[in-house]
């Protein structure tokens, strides 16, 4: 049997499921199922998968490609063999984890063994921006946006991608936490950590601390659940830092994760500058991402918690509303086209809601 042509039998989604859990994406709940032998060739479960009228499954590919970056070597075989919508559906999913990669480089680093770089294989015939610009962003806006362009149906095709990546993500960081129930960090754990990670790694670099992290930093809070940081080092540098980084992760018992206002948002005109500076460790200089770009992020995310701590950095004067409401003003404009997370009015309405907290807060009313 020629393994290049996609086979004629369909198989159930289990079985398909349950053959993507054995190359390392499980996050579709597989079940008891296990995974017939021909899918065990990379060519015929990717053909597979192409043919299924699921799109989770379909979308699955992508993490497949992060999971397993040796498959990338049958791609262009496959891709030939394939009917012609077949083919250029490949394709799209390919360039959208290359794309994807690069713009979460350092986070799937911290969690996988493998991060060998998927290659550039369709750039250019598809028209397509090089993953290297942006770390990747350009690219992948431009393929969500014509891929979307050429579907039957308006899906939101870069909220599919990023639905996706979030929970591959959600997978790798349980399947971390179930190998070890690991303490929530405090202040002093916190500070350790920078004083090993400035020992270890011995180039220059910044790094910058988020989230929980800055509100326990500062005293807000006693504890939270992770250090998020994110870090700018050069890139022959990377793969050092990062392996400092999983160390240390593993020596202490972190729960450590990479993460950004960045992430949420377009990020707010002068929030570099804004960053405050924490100190110096070894060569690493320390810093608080820009408040207001934190805040701006916790919003958009709009937990209870999340709420709390913008109420409380207005509270005691690390905020101004006025400001806030500026620099939100000015990245609303660019939400639709800079985010991978697009709901401009939704966002809005948080806003809204957060400046009526802080309002009844700042009257002494009871919201």
């Amino acid at each position: 049997m020629d393994e290049q042509r996609p086979s004629a039998e369909d198989f159930p989604r289990e079985t398909l499921v349950a053959a993507l859990r054995d190359n390392g994406v499980s996050y579709l709940v597989p079940g008891d199922a296990d995974t017939d032998e021909v899918l065990k060739s990379p060519v015929r479960l990717l053909s597979a998968l192409l043919r299924q009228p699921d799109a989770r499954l379909k979308l699955a590919i992508v993490p497949l490609f992060l999971r397993q970056p040796s498959l990338a070597e049958s791609v262009p075989t496959l891709a030939a063999r394939l009917d012609a919508p077949q083919s250029l559906e490949l394709q799209t999913l390919y360039m959208a984890a290359v794309y994807l990669q690069r713009n979460w480089r350092s986070r799937l680093s911290i969690y996988l063994d493998d991060m060998t770089l998927l290659p550039d294989l369709f750039s250019r015939q598809m028209n397509l921006p090089p993953p290297e610009e942006r770390f990747g962003k350009t690219g992948l806006y431009a393929l969500a946006e014509a891929w979307q362009a050429r579907s039957q149906y308006p899906f939101a095709r870069l909220e599919a991608l990023q639905n996706t990546i979030d929970q591959f993500f959600e997978q790798l960081k349980m399947a971390k936490a179930t190998r070890r129930m690991r303490p929530r960090t405090d202040r002093q754990r916190n500070k350790l950590f920078l004083q090993r990670l400035g020992r270890r790694f011995t180039r220059p670099g910044r790094l910058y601390l988020s989230g929980g992290t800055t509100m326990v930093n500062e005293c807000f809070r006693q504890q939270t659940l992770d250090i998020e940081i994110s870090f700018e080092v050069a890139d022959e540098d990377h793969s050092t830092f990062i392996a400092a980084v999983r160390d240390l992760k593993e020596q202490f018992s972190l729960n450590l994760e990479e993460a950004s206002p960045a992430e949420f948002i377009p990020l707010p005109s002068g929030h570099r500058e804004r960053s405050q500076y924490i100190g110096r460790y070894g060569q690493l200089e320390v810093f608080h991402f820009d408040l207001y770009s934190t805040a701006l992020s916790k919003i958009k995310r709009g937990t209870e918690s999340d709420f709390d701590d913008v109420l409380t950095l207005l509270d005691r004067g690390r905020l101004a509303l006025s400001l806030l409401s500026e620099y939100f003003d000015e990245i609303v404009t660019r939400y639709a086209t800079e985010s991978l997370r697009q709901d401009p009015v939704e966002y809005r309405k948080k806003f809204e809601i957060l400046k009526e907290m802080w309002r009844s807060r700042s009257s002494g009313a009871i919201p």
